[in-house]
């Protein structure tokens, strides 16, 4: 076996006739002793146990016993250097004094806590008192609460070392924990104290092994190895020269254990794993050879006298998604190979290694530490990690831990944090990411391992989770299967591929989860996300009442409009300056600058790519200028594109501060708004100058999406041949692909045409979406035919290599536009007939279907005839707004508002929202949203229908001022009636049959009735809410009756009287 040594040991070796007085020891020979006294103990050159060459020193010493070592006078400006050897786990304490003479300048503590090999590397400035001072002596000092003696060895000690820059502290440093200011961040998730306690119960215990015994099947962990493998690991362990000492322990070949060797590679590693599991399957086999009995025990114990331990130094980031299930795999499939105190030991290295103590956060401090990535990877080590506990008592503990940690993971975290948000979107890279939430599947894979048990996961948590399952279908197409896909602006950094477009959480975890949901219910199924099912995979499958996911669905984290009808969705998405429209990687979506650049995006039904008119080979041939939706600069050359104009620049595309979008949906979601408001980032290097900036809306509604743009501009210095435009489609051509249509004809050839508008345009794409640009828009292109593109890795940016028939569309507004602007409509799964009839309706300014009611940087605003519903998208503050019912806008904000009903019947239902979230910057949680205080102002005097908490409403100058506060995108819905509306249905044809009198001062007020009143008539005096103030039963016969004290002023509002069940009138009280 090679032996592998540190770069400054095998300096120290080379020095071994070292000038007296230098601040670093080996101990290969006596002489290393000269520089070192005892006071109590006893100190000598051993050969039992050593990290450096074969030798060490070793202090016998007890309670108080002291030993020191001298050497010329350093500067503590570097570090101090040494490993540290206990041969049983304590409570026993190291004190270490770093002296000057005998003044003590700095003071370190190490628990022996651990069994093996330990390293102490430290800089002097992690200390209480850290500044630069001189040293010239350490001295050793050793606590114990008994008075047996105690072997400790000492290797390779340099007091004036250069600190390791990716150590990490173990846990024998906890004591000195709040000096430490580097490497402890797995530290503290070790220590990390269990909270959870008691005694389990009965059935918590049969619970636990039951899962045990299924989990140790589903995770395969029983250890593994076939004759090749077994002998492998045999020569492998063989090859450190293990023996045992007289005292039991072991000794054989050094392994470098510190962080970045050979050894602490993840290859090392796993291949270190698989032969412990392999050589545990030869030891444990019924036929089993006592030399492979001995081998295993001699090796586990080396791998553990070694540091390969708790503390190893080999960190797994959570998105190495690979290691963190391997090379903990071998050691907990040998679990039940290892000898009792080997399997304590073992599990402590699987804790630290696997990051566990993430599962004793303590409360308060868990939230701002989600991963998806720990959720997708860690999970089976964590639960290997559980169900290899040497006592039940311990598993249910840790289990209860886990079921802990599964919920908390579902709580929404603020701002940009990972994972869930209350909108339904997962987060990662701080920002709405589909792609990463295949972390679902882990998650939903042992969360259902729990069912029908004591640890089953919470409803609350439940709920939370399958609201971001269902909102994760929502966004995507529908089908029987498992080949669904979202939008590609949403695919993070996977254009077009499979694991950027594809929605990863499968139909049978859909199953599972409908299932684990019963469970917690007490009942068969979740019958809500049943019917999810069943609309999702066109399916029949549960028996529950049918439940559509049709209509507008806002995604306010996500900055994200969903409006799905039929067989197809439409999905709008924009960056902000907190969350990326596109995440750049080397050598991934180098062209995707603009794939979420205010997007509108059609996709259809049925499963492929093709479908929907996108590529199928991860982009090629798609025309990566030509974003549906998305309002770009075209470039001239594919590198001018790419950040940095080269294949390696990771790069993330954010807004300018102040850029946001988001969407609001009808309380019925009937109807929505998307909105951006967008200024790109110039972004020095990367070459963004061309400062692109638009605001755009769009209005669904009844299976249309009406879109406005205004206030775009581009006035940067670049290439003139760059034209800025607002892309309609792309479509690339396939079997499945149908002619483009313009104005009626089919085209299926080589088409090219600029249609300046002179007259109405309308198109249908080859997958049958509907366009309709009115007269007035800049000049349309339109083409159709071949086109080579490059690979979305940048590879052949300069010579594309893939050829695809494409249909295209785009609005160009010219070089450098200052203030351009766009109309157009898009009508998904049309036909010729539709078209043909539609734009007719359409006709100048919307027709009989809408009406734009404003159009500018302050406004867009729509009205949608048929059901008279007017879309407000207010950029910023507005007054004296001439047309509709609302007259003022105090700040940004969307409004939908239907109006019904006539005179003092007629109704206005309001929906509000703010997709400006206001974010702010923060440390912590990367953005925090801030709230907004509005209001809208509304001709004439109304009143809200109910009361609503948090929504105020002012009547002044014949109007209403209604304010609120608005948050996270969240949407408030109210409705206003007339000021003068009672809420109460009255009999027209008794209506003259009571009139009232009031006298002149207005505060007593006089009924008669034109007819004598009945038997039974009721009389009832009412506030304007319907709060009743009098009631009485008149007598029969009576044809007036007095009312005193009876004004607004006092509070009255209007008198019913009731003559019988069917019959009532009311009077208002003026």
């Amino acid at each position: 076996m090679k032996r592998i040594y540190p770069a400054f040991l095998l300096w120290l070796t080379s020095m071994g006739t070292m000038a007296q007085g230098a601040p670093a020891f080996t101990f290969e020979n006596e002489s290393a002793l000269s520089q070192w006294t005892a006071t109590g103990g006893e100190l000598s050159i051993s050969g039992e146990h050593y990290k450096d060459g074969e030798k060490s020193l070793c202090w016998e010493a007890s309670n108080g016993d002291v030993m020191t070592a001298s050497f010329n006078a350093l500067q503590t400006s570097g570090a101090a250097f040494f490993y540290v050897y206990n041969c049983k786990v304590s409570e026993d304490v190291l004190v270490i004094d770093f002296m000057r003479n005998d003044d003590v300048k700095r003071t370190a503590k190490v628990a022996l806590n651990f069994r093996g090999w330990r390293d102490f590397d430290r800089l002097y400035s992690e200390y209480t008192n850290g500044g630069v001072t001189t040293i010239n002596k350490v001295r050793f000092s050793l606590q114990t609460s008994d008075s047996d003696k105690k072997k400790i060895f000492f290797d390779s000690m340099n007091f004036n070392a250069t600190a390791n820059s990716s150590r990490e502290h173990g846990y024998h440093m906890i004591l000195d924990r709040e000096q430490l200011t580097g490497g402890t961040s797995r530290l503290d998730i070790y220590a990390n104290p269990i909270d959870i306690a008691g005694e389990p119960t009965e059935e918590e215990i049969a619970d636990f092994e039951a899962i045990r015994d299924n989990l140790k099947e589903k995770l395969d962990f029983n250890p593994s190895g076939n004759i090749t493998s077994i002998n492998a690991a045999r020569q492998y362990a063989k090859g450190f020269n293990i023996v045992r000492n007289e005292d039991g322990t072991v000794r054989g070949d050094v392994i470098d254990t510190r962080a970045n060797s050979e050894m602490m590679s993840v290859d090392n590693l796993k291949t270190l794993s698989k032969h412990v599991s392999a050589l545990a399957a030869a030891a444990t086999k019924a036929t089993a050879k006592d030399s492979d009995k001995e081998l295993f025990e001699n090796f586990i114990d080396h791998l553990l006298d070694q540091g390969i331990a708790e503390g190893i130094k080999y960190k797994i980031a959570p998105n190495t998604y690979t290691p963190i299930k391997e090379v903990p795999k071998g050691f907990l499939q040998a679990m039940d190979a290892y000898t009792p105190e080997q399997r304590v030991e073992m599990l402590k290295m699987i804790k630290w290694l696997s990051e566990f103590g993430m599962a004793f956060y303590p409360e308060g401090s868990y939230l701002n530490r989600f991963d998806s990535d720990v959720i997708y990877t860690y999970l089976p080590t964590f639960f290997g990690y559980v169900i290899s506990q040497p006592t039940v008592k311990e598993g249910v503990t840790q289990l209860k831990a886990m079921k802990r940690f599964l919920e908390r993971n579902t709580e929404y975290s603020l701002g940009g944090r990972d994972i869930l948000k209350p909108d339904g979107t997962g987060f990662h890279h701080s920002t709405h990411y589909n792609n990463y939430m295949y972390s679902y599947k882990v998650w939903v894979e042992y969360i259902n391992y729990l069912k029908g048990t004591s640890f089953r996961i919470s409803q609350p948590a439940y709920e939370r989770l399958k609201k971001a399952i269902v909102s994760e279908y929502i966004m995507a197409t529908r089908t029987s299967g498992d080949t669904r896909h979202i939008a590609n602006s949403l695919c993070g950094r996977n254009p077009f591929g499979q694991g950027g477009v594809s929605v990863q959480f499968t139909k049978n975890l859909f199953a599972d989860m409908i299932s684990v949901g019963g469970d917690i219910m007490g009942k068969e199924m979740d019958e809500d996300l049943a019917a999810a099912y069943n609309y999702f995979f066109m399916s029949d499958r549960y028996a529950v009442p049918e439940q559509k996911y049709e209509g507008f669905y806002p995604f306010s984290y996500g900055r994200l409009g969903i409006y799905r009808m039929d067989n197809w969705v439409a999905t709008m998405r924009a960056p902000t300056a907190f969350s990326f429209g596109a995440e750049i990687y080397s050598g991934q979506n180098r062209f995707g600058r603009y794939q979420s650049n205010g997007t509108l995006e059609i996709t259809y039904d049925g499963g492929g790519l093709n479908v929907s008119g996108y590529p199928t080979n991860n982009g090629a041939g798609w025309d990566w200028n030509v974003i549906p939706g998305a309002t770009t600069v075209h470039t001239v050359a594919w590198r001018d594109l790419m950040p940095a104009s080269n294949t390696t620049g990771r790069h993330d595309a954010f807004g300018l501060a102040g850029s946001y979008a988001g969407a609001l949906a009808s309380k019925d979601r009937e109807c929505g708004i998307f909105v951006s408001d967008y200024g790109q980032v110039a972004y020095g290097d990367f070459k963004y100058n061309t400062n692109l900036k638009f605001k755009k809306s769009v209005f669904a509604i009844d299976g249309m999406l009406i879109s406005l743009g205004s206030d775009i501009s581009a006035l940067g210095t670049y290439n003139s041949e760059m034209n800025t435009a607002t892309n309609l489609f792309q479509n690339i051509i396939s079997s499945v692909s149908g002619p483009l249509v313009v104005n009626g004809a089919d085209i299926s050839d080589t088409y090219k045409e600029t249609d300046n508008l002179d007259n109405n345009l309308w198109m249908i794409t080859p997958h049958n979406t509907g366009y309709y640009v009115p007269k007035g828009n800049d000049a349309v292109e339109i083409i159709y035919g071949e086109q080579k593109t490059p690979n979305q890795n940048g590879s052949d940016a300069d010579n594309p290599q893939t050829a695809a028939v494409a249909a295209k569309a785009f609005i160009n507004h010219g070089f450098a536009p200052s203030n351009g602007s766009y109309e157009f409509v898009v009508i998904p799964n049309t036909t010729k007939d539709k078209m043909q009839d539609l734009a007719a309706k359409f006709g100048d300014d919307g027709g009989e279907i809408y009406k734009i009611e404003c159009h500018t940087g302050q406004l867009h605003a729509v009205t949608y005839k048929p059901k008279a519903v007017t879309a407000y998208t207010f950029f910023d503050t507005a007054d004296d707004i001439a047309f509709g019912h609302i007259k003022a806008s105090e700040t940004e904000q969307l409004v939908l508002l239907k109006e019904s009903g006539t005179g003092m019947n007629t109704r206005l239902d309001i929906s509000v929202s703010n997709a400006n979230m206001r974010d702010e910057s923060n440390s912590t949680w990367a953005f925090l949203p801030q709230p907004t205080q509005t209001s809208i102002t509304v001709r004439g005097n109304w009143k809200l229908a109910d009361n609503m908490e948090g929504v105020s409403i002012k009547n002044e100058n014949d109007e209403t001022i209604i304010s609120y506060e608005l948050s996270e995108g969240n949407p408030i819905y109210f409705t206003l009636i007339d000021i003068n509306a009672t809420g109460l249905s009255g009999n027209a044809q008794l209506a003259q049959w009571v009139y009232l009198s009031q006298d002149s001062t207005h505060k007593n007020a006089r009924l008669f009735f034109r007819e004598a009143t009945k038997q039974g008539t009721v009389l009832s005096v009412y506030s304007s809410s319907g709060t009743l103030f009098y009631r009485t039963v008149l007598p029969e016969g009576m044809t007036s009756y007095s009312l005193d004290n009876c004004s607004v002023g006092n509070g009255v509002n209007y008198v019913q009287v009731v003559q019988a069940a069917d019959s009532k009138v009311f009077k208002w009280i003026r």
